[in-house]
């Protein structure tokens, strides 16, 4: 079963009393599901209210630890969420339900579950080398499971293409900001070409790169004429700007 949720959003976790329930499945229910179904069911459900997602991220929640719930549960029990995971999610949370009878008996189980991120992410088209150049046809966007939390995954090809992997990638697997480096466009040496300006004016200058320099990231740059080191913004292979924005 799948639900909307905000992705990277998930709260602290809240031990409430048995008369504040964090929440409880809606009686009378409008389907017949199985035990293990109703818990699924009710564990969504406090999800959503808990986290409203944006458009296009949802949520699969998965039991790891599936008891016998339709031996356990009457169609008249009410389920209530007790307490919520204290760390964040998605990933692998605990989860106290409690089993409410009629005749006023609580009974109280701790739920392990999966809880799986559903989002379009940039994937791995093809096997990744580390410290190779990525290419756009290398990689594709997908629908996929996710369950890192707090990992910060690429949703745009743009954000990958053009830097190398610090590591491997298989097929398929989605790719995390922190599976990539930068690759420089100038080594120390390089010519470049000094962009300064001052009061409205643009000036140029010959100058010589001291270090490795990456797009929008500072760069030592020796001028060539006066000899001074400064430094400047890397605007591409060959192009350093020295002061202003």
């Amino acid at each position: 079963m799948v639900l909307r949720f905000l992705w990277g959003a998930w709260g602290v976790a809240l031990m409430l009393s048995w008369g504040s329930p964090l929440f409880a499945e809606g009686v009378p229910q409008e389907e017949v599901l199985s035990g293990e179904a109703r818990v699924v069911s009710v564990l969504e459900k406090y999800v959503l209210r808990r986290s409203p997602a944006p458009e296009g991220v949802d949520i699969r929640i998965r039991l790891v630890n599936p008891a016998d719930w339709d031996g356990l549960l009457r169609e008249e029990d009410r389920l209530v969420v007790k307490e919520s995971p204290r760390g964040g999610l998605p990933g692998r949370a605990n989860f106290l339900v409690a089993v409410e009878r009629r005749d006023g008996e609580v009974l109280s189980r701790w739920v392990t579950a999966d809880v799986e991120v559903v989002r379009s992410v940039v994937t791995a088209k093809y096997a990744l080398r580390p410290f190779r150049v990525i290419e756009s046809g290398d990689v594709e966007v997908k629908r996929v499971y996710l369950s890192r939390g707090g990992a910060h995954y690429a949703v745009q090809p743009e954000e990958v293409v053009g830097k190398k992997a610090r590591k491997s990638v298989e097929v398929g697997a989605p790719i995390t900001l922190d599976m990539l480096q930068d690759v420089p466009v100038m080594r120390q040496g390089d010519r470049v070409t000094l962009v300064v300006e001052t009061d409205g004016l643009q000036i140029m200058a010959a100058g010589e790169a001291k270090g490795e320099g990456f797009l929008g990231k500072q760069v030592p740059v020796i001028n060539i004429d006066s000899k001074r080191v400064v430094y400047g913004k890397v605007l591409d292979a060959t192009m350093v700007q020295v002061g202003g924005k």
